[in-house]
């Protein structure tokens, strides 16, 4: 019988079993750190050395030569997990459910941690926790008043106005405290390196050498980059990866893994968070089968997506993940957040919505949950239901690291700003190396123009390293360069936007940039203006919703004019001009926006589908073959595009023939998915609609 090898990659990727004519397919490159197998129960060798053993004339036994193994395809009782096929399965739609029966309700806040599998060994783990690091090993989802009320928030509304004074004095501390060891020491220096000449003991010899070691390292110090500067922080990337099982089961290491996960998730940081993932992904590659860890790790990779080098990408593993879940949408609680999430940055903000209306109906909630359906709310323009779910957990005495940035953004939508404010000074009371939470306070300090403050805040940012967050890192470098525009250090302010942008793509952050590039008005001017533009835009959306056309126009058109290179601002009114029917203008609107911004996809894209609606084709045509020609032909918008105009120009096969292309590399568009479907249906190809 023909020997067949398995081969495993450094990075532990298995791939086989496999002929020995067909492995210089599966080998290129160095094959260095490749280890090989004789299917099915060889042991693992180097594979130039099992290749030698194959090529000397010992015969290995026939016993060897089992047929393949067929892996059984499934979502729930499997313990190998499919990997290919699964953008096929076919996902039931969500349903709307009505959540006020919910929201009239009195809430009953689940007291379990939020990662299930660990009731066992909670006891153990509190044992373990360090006690300097207590207060972050503390599991969020505990409300059960086990704080003494009067120790820590007598009155929460006096301790918030005075945290702010106390931070601040907290941080002046800490930049004193930086300086004052070099100079204690050079003043140790000059008493010992100096004694009288005649009289030098062994002793002196000693202290004087130890003397200079310190100074050699206090002066490598002082060549480090100072508080202020980004150079010296290293960033972690995010990187999803799915848990392929190993070749045998083991219980005992899976559960081994899922409570370190479980210890280090509750430290609430990135980095902690990231290991956590690492060691959740571990504990199903162990043992796949009815393992919570897979609701662990999909909470935890949709938690941190934004910080993955490519989120569309990635993305796609994590939605694999999710399918394979879809029978516990309504049991595991960290599959409901994890999949909320998911939607939400990728912008499917109702579907997110619907995800957890659903669980609401049947589930008990956390304060976890609560605090991702408050901010869902809020994003939706669901002001009603939020304002319930926020009476509801505003008075809790001890919450989640979430709950206070979802309580913010609330009191911002209700345009109360201040108690927005003081809710972040109350958060960093109780999480004092939050990164978020001190990202998020960012954003009160520049609108009230608290800049002083500001600068403090974003050295205590750079000292916790953002985090070593990329996501973190870019808004860290956003308000950098926002300090130097209010400096008038405009090299330093386009420095740091531009190194933002590469870690983070944002249509406002590049408007900040064409605005710094071109001059004009003054920093503080430019915030002042971005916070109107804002301002407008969030009217003339809700108008839009309401279907009141000429005020959202009127909204939008103040916006625009406010200024004309503000990318929302310019998008919105092209989006209420098309669906009025002002093709021209619209036309003009983005004509004008694409000649600042030639490579913005979103700006193309509107543009050429602005084109399409109003059937001028042959325009549309010219955009295309434009765009052909650069790297924005291989991303999902162009074969969207693509299949739109061959739609308009009735050519039905390319259209289809692209729309696939394009739900091969976006699977979340749910309207290609739609307009796939319906021109199934149109020519009666039921079974594929």
């Amino acid at each position: 019988m023909k020997k067949k090898i398995r081969i495993k990659f450094p990075d532990g990727r298995l791939e086989g079993p496999m002929s020995l004519d067909q492995l210089e397919s599966h080998i290129k490159g160095d094959s260095t750190g490749v280890l090989a197998q004789l299917f099915p129960a060889g042991d693992w060798l180097d594979l130039e050395l099992l290749l030698n053993q194959l090529s000397s004339p010992e015969e290995v036994p026939e016993e060897f030569g089992h047929e393949e193994f067929a892996y059984t395809i499934g979502t729930q009782e499997t313990v190998k997990p499919p990997i290919r096929g699964l953008e096929e399965e076919e996902i039931e739609p969500t349903k709307v459910i009505d959540a006020r029966s919910f929201l009239e309700e009195e809430i009953e806040v689940t007291k379990e941690i939020i990662l299930p599998g660990a009731e066992k060994e909670e006891k153990k783990i509190a044992e373990e926790v360090e006690p300097e690091e207590e207060f972050e090993k503390i599991d969020l989802e505990m409300a059960t008043g086990q704080f003494n009320i009067q120790e820590m928030l007598p009155d929460l509304d006096a301790q918030a106005d005075s945290s702010f004074e106390e931070m601040e004095r907290e941080l002046t501390r800490e930049v004193a405290e930086k300086e004052k060891p070099a100079e204690e020491i050079k003043e140790e220096v000059v008493v010992e390196v100096t004694p009288p000449p005649k009289r030098i003991t062994k002793k002196i010899i000693i202290r004087a050498i130890a003397a200079s070691f310190i100074i050699i390292y206090f002066l490598l110090e002082l060549l480090e980059p100072g508080p202020t500067s980004p150079e010296g922080i290293k960033i972690v990337p995010l990187k999803i990866r799915f848990p392929v099982t190993f070749e045998f089961k083991d219980e005992k290491k899976s559960k081994e893994a899922l409570t370190k996960g479980i210890k280090l998730y509750q430290k609430s940081n990135y980095m902690a968070r990231l290991s956590a993932a690492k060691e959740f992904r571990l504990s199903l590659q162990h043992d796949f089968q009815d393992n919570p860890a897979l609701g662990n790790l999909i909470l935890t990779y949709s938690e941190l997506l934004l910080n993955s080098a490519n989120p569309k990408k990635e993305g796609n593993i994590l939605f694999r993940l999710i399918l394979i879940a879809k029978s516990k949408s309504l049991t595991d609680i960290n599959v409901v957040i994890g999949t909320a999430l998911f939607y939400f940055y990728n912008r499917k903000y109702f579907t997110a919505l619907n995800v957890m209306e659903n669980y609401l109906r049947v589930g008990r909630p956390s304060l976890k949950l609560l605090s991702t359906y408050l901010e869902i709310l809020v994003k939706t323009g669901e002001l009603t239901k939020a304002k319930k779910v926020y009476d509801k957990i505003k008075d809790i005495e001890y919450r989640p690291i979430e709950s206070y940035y979802a309580i913010s953004r609330f009191l911002n939508s209700d345009e109360q700003f201040t108690k927005g404010k003081k809710e972040i000074v109350r958060g960093l009371k109780n999480f004092k190396n939050s990164v978020p939470l001190y990202l998020e306070y960012c954003k009160y300090l520049i609108r009230d123009s608290q800049f002083k403050e500001l600068e403090k805040v974003l050295i205590r940012i750079n000292t916790l390293s953002a985090g070593q967050s990329p996501f973190y890192y870019s808004k860290y470098l956003e308000y950098l360069g926002t300090l130097a525009a209010v400096k008038k250090e405009d090299k330093k302010a386009v420095k740091y936007f531009r190194k933002a942008l590469q870690l983070y793509d944002s249509d406002e952050l590049r408007s900040k940039l064409a605005a710094l590039n071109m001059g004009g008005d003054s920093a503080v001017g430019s915030l002042v203006i971005e916070s109107k533009i804002k301002q407008h835009m969030k009217l003339a959306q809700e108008e839009m919703k309401n279907k009141n056309w000429n005020e959202a126009f009127n909204y939008a058109i103040e916006a625009s004019d406010l200024n004309e290179k503000y990318i929302p601002a310019q998008l919105l009114l092209a989006e209420i001009q098309v669906n009025r029917g002002f093709y021209e203008s619209a036309l003009n609107t983005l004509l004008k926006l694409r000649k600042e911004y030639p490579t913005n996809m979103t700006v193309n894209y509107t543009l050429i589908m602005a084109n399409i609606t109003s059937y001028r084709l042959d325009a549309a045509k010219r955009e295309l073959v434009t765009l052909a020609s650069t790297p924005l032909s291989n991303t999902a918008e162009y074969f969207s595009l693509l299949a739109r105009y061959y739609l308009a120009s009735d050519n039905i096969v390319l259209a289809l023939k692209n729309l696939v292309k394009a739900l091969d590399l976006d699977p979340l568009n749910d309207e290609d998915f739609f307009l796939l479907g319906e021109q199934y249906l149109k020519y009666r190809k039921y079974q594929r609609s």
